[in-house]
C-alpha cells in the first residue's frame, strides 16, 4: 500500500489480486486421472469393472470378458467425450 499527498488529500493506491472466477473442472493434464475418477465412483461403472475381473478370473465364464471389456470401454469413453466437451465450453466461458 502507497501513500501519496495530492493537494492536501491522501490517495491509497493498493494494489488486488484477479477476482475473475473460474468453472472449469479439469485441465489437460488432470482430465484423464480426474475424469476416470469419477466415472468409478458411478455405482454401474463399478459393477461393470467387478463383473469384467471375475470373468476374466474365472476359468469357464459363461460370459466372453471381451464383451464386458468393451461396453465398459464404450460408456467410458462416451462420458469422456461428453464430459471433455462440456468443460471446453466452460474454459471458452471464463475467458
Amino acid at each position: 500500500m502507497h501513500l501519496h499527498k495530492n493537494c492536501n488529500t491522501f490517495q491509497v493506491h493498493t494494489t488486488f489480486c484477479s477476482n475473475a472466477t473460474h468453472t472449469s473442472k479439469y485441465t489437460a493434464l488432470t482430465f484423464v486421472p480426474i475424469n476416470l475418477f469419477e466415472q468409478f465412483r458411478r455405482l454401474a461403472n463399478i459393477y461393470f469393472l467387478i463383473t469384467l475381473i471375475l470373468t476374466a478370473v474365472l476359468p469357464d465364464s459363461p460370459i466372453d470378458p471381451s464383451s464386458w471389456l468393451l461396453s465398459l470401454a464404450f460408456v467410458i469413453a462416451v462420458t469422456m467425450i461428453k464430459q471433455g466437451y462440456e468443460d471446453y465450453l466452460r474454459h471458452k466461458s471464463d475467458e
